[in-house]
């Protein structure tokens, strides 16, 4: 960050320190020159995620996303104002959050794409109720093929007993049974194969292993769509990226 959001860093430090979040800040302070170099060469090394509030001129911070590049660290920006440029060090692609959108949910979807990329176990868990609700979603028209199923398993008995000896009756309500199942929990497991690279491709996109240029947003709305909590992370999320300085 640049010193004139020492305030603001201040701020976020203290909103983002958790039982599942750490925050390294490295103060404004007089200090050896080296010294400072080696801290601030540790810190990125040892972190797993990057949040950038960059400025208009260039400084320090442009060396510093240029090593966190480098390693491959998931990286974010901050949009303060509109005037805001990224340094020509960074890549384009990287998630931008909006400021004020973030204040308005006094930042929980930031608290929740932290751990959805630095892939907590807090936010893993979560892939069980997005799988869940993927499965149950109405517009999909595998959801009718189950349901048919499953109807044809219930009408069996009754229908089949009319036609045929109680030995078909049970063979057929087993076949129904057996097929629902088998069909329920292969798809289960398509959508949550589906769930678990959705959050591959937010991590490729935040490390930018995956140049996405102006295509983050789009990218990124394809992936937050199963609960209401992960839809505002994409609604703090600026649909455009922040313009280079040269």
């Amino acid at each position: 960050y640049q010193h004139q959001h020492t305030a603001l860093v201040t701020k976020l430090e203290a909103i983002l320190k958790t039982k599942w979040i750490k925050p390294d800040l490295i103060p404004f302070l007089p200090a050896d020159h080296d010294t400072i170099i080696e801290k601030v060469q540790k810190s990125i090394k040892d972190s797993d995620l990057l949040i950038i509030l960059p400025g208009l001129e260039k400084s320090f911070v442009d060396a510093e996303i240029m090593l966190a590049s480098s390693l491959k660290k998931p990286i974010i920006f901050f949009k303060i104002t509109d005037d805001q440029r990224i340094p020509d060090t960074s890549y384009k692609g990287y998630p931008v959050f909006d400021l004020q959108k973030l204040e308005e949910y006094r930042f929980r979807p930031l608290h929740r794409f932290i751990l959805y990329v630095t892939k907590s176990s807090k936010d893993v868990l979560q892939n069980f109720p997005r799988t869940l609700v993927a499965f149950y979603n109405q517009s999909d028209s595998m959801t009718v093929v189950l349901g048919v199923i499953f109807f044809l398993y219930l009408i069996s008995g009754p229908f089949i007993i009319i036609f045929a000896n109680l030995e078909w009756q049970f063979s057929l309500g087993r076949i129904f049974f057996w097929l629902f199942t088998t069909v329920s929990i292969g798809y289960f497991l398509f959508k949550y194969l589906k769930v678990f690279t959705e959050r591959l491709r937010v991590i490729s996109i935040t490390r930018q292993t995956i140049l996405t240029g102006n295509m983050t947003y789009d990218l990124l709305s394809g992936c937050f769509t199963e609960l209401e909590a992960d839809k505002e992370i994409l609604h703090c999320i600026n649909d455009q990226p922040l313009f280079t300085k040269h």
